[in-house]
């Protein structure tokens, strides 16, 4: 192909930098909104388990409706996670002095219950536990501490009533080695599923963030992965980023159509109906001159942020004015992409042949026909209409 071809293109409009600091910030209010989530479904579980007196606040709203514009998310997302740091702190301390409360009750129960001394004249129960007995009540109380509130504390419980049982200093710290067994599996499990959360909750956010732009099929599909429990994270990952990089590549693709559209109507180019939606959707479209009647101009952005520009003659055109074509082409494409620069759309030119060096390609006759000066004067009302203008 003949004429100059460019290459990588990129978006600098004030339109793409609000699109780019809304998405940052729309996946930081949603990482927010699912660690209240997670707050939420803890407080609940511990008002149930150790009767914490702490209310869960309501649950945020989605990011769509949190706000239109990049500063109105930031504001929403930071005053959600201050929201959030108190609610921890008021949790921890809450979960911290019930735990202790429980554990005092308990252990007073065990001393009441202490086995009974039946030597001598009467029966009288032991003054004070042993110095074992206070040991092992000690180390059970540093594992009560560190077990998670949400799971089942029957090894506890038993741990704890069969050291006030013990006979001996072995006998007990049996019990407390298999309480710290169990502890800390708790605990490994408990790390297991709130990483795995934090990744699906991190998943959930970026698909938020691109749901102006992305896919609507396989953002829902992708969500519908992310409520399975045995979902493949990595898999799921990859998806997902690449659907984002997609999203973000059409949303500027769509803008630098309609700036290309503009210049070229500017410049006196003719383009008929749905030119400018063709072109953001990886479609090859030709803009006709009044004085071209067997030329066009070719136009394409790819998926890739690559943009090409070269001239097509009609497939039953002669060749004798193709040069002279080629040549009005190549140094108008310096005024467009100096055009399209100060509107936000810079072309990056890879290599340009010399007009004539190269055949042109031959496009159907019906496509010329159709951006053709034969009849037709440049025509903005068909741009100003397609975009509402």
């Amino acid at each position: 192909m003949s004429g100059p071809k460019c290459g990588a293109y990129t978006v600098e409009t004030a339109e793409a930098r609000e699109a780019r600091a809304y998405a940052a910030a729309a996946v930081e209010y949603e990482r927010t909104r699912s660690q209240l989530d997670a707050l939420r479904r803890e407080i609940r579980i511990a008002r149930g388990v150790l009767g914490v007196d702490v209310v869960a606040p309501a649950a945020l709203p989605t990011v769509g409706t949190a706000g239109v514009t990049s500063a109105e998310v930031t504001a929403a997302a930071r005053t959600a996670r201050a929201a959030v740091r108190e609610l921890e702190a008021v949790l921890s301390s809450s979960v911290a002095a019930a735990t202790e409360r429980r554990w005092a009750d308990q252990v007073a129960q065990v001393i009441d219950d202490r086995p009974v001394d039946t030597g001598g004249d009467r029966a009288h129960t032991t003054d004070a536990p042993g110095p074992w007995v206070a040991r092992a009540l000690g180390e059970l109380a540093e594992i009560a501490a560190a077990w998670p509130v949400e799971d089942r504390r029957e090894v506890l419980d038993r741990a704890v009533t069969a050291v006030g049982a013990a006979g001996s200093a072995s006998g007990a710290a049996l019990e407390v080695a298999r309480a710290r067994d169990e502890v800390t599996r708790l605990r490994a499990a408990r790390r297991a599923r709130l990483a795995r959360d934090a990744v699906m909750a991190d998943l959930r956010a970026q698909l938020e963030a691109v749901r102006r732009w992305g896919d609507a099929v396989e953002l829902e599909a992708l969500a519908a992965e992310l409520d399975d429990p045995g979902a493949d994270l990595d898999a799921v990952a990859a998806r997902v980023a690449r659907l984002g990089t997609a999203a973000h590549a059409a949303r500027d693709r769509g803008q630098a159509a309609a700036i290309l559209t503009d210049v070229l109507v500017e410049m006196g180019y003719l383009v008929d109906e749905g030119f400018s939606t063709r072109l953001a959707a990886d479609g090859d479209v030709l803009a006709g001159r009044p004085e071209w009647a067997d030329h066009a101009a070719s136009f394409r952005l790819d998926a890739q942020g690559r943009a090409y520009l070269h001239i097509v003659r009609a497939n039953d055109a002669p060749a004798d004015v193709d040069e002279r074509v080629d040549a009005q082409f190549c140094d108008e494409v310096d005024v467009l992409a100096e055009r399209a620069g100060r509107k936000g759309l810079r072309l990056g030119e890879v290599r340009r042949f010399a007009p004539g060096t190269r055949p042109l390609r031959e496009v159907d006759r019906a496509r010329i026909g159709a951006v053709s000066g034969a009849g037709r004067t440049a025509t903005p009302k068909v741009f100003a209409r397609e975009h509402g203008r």
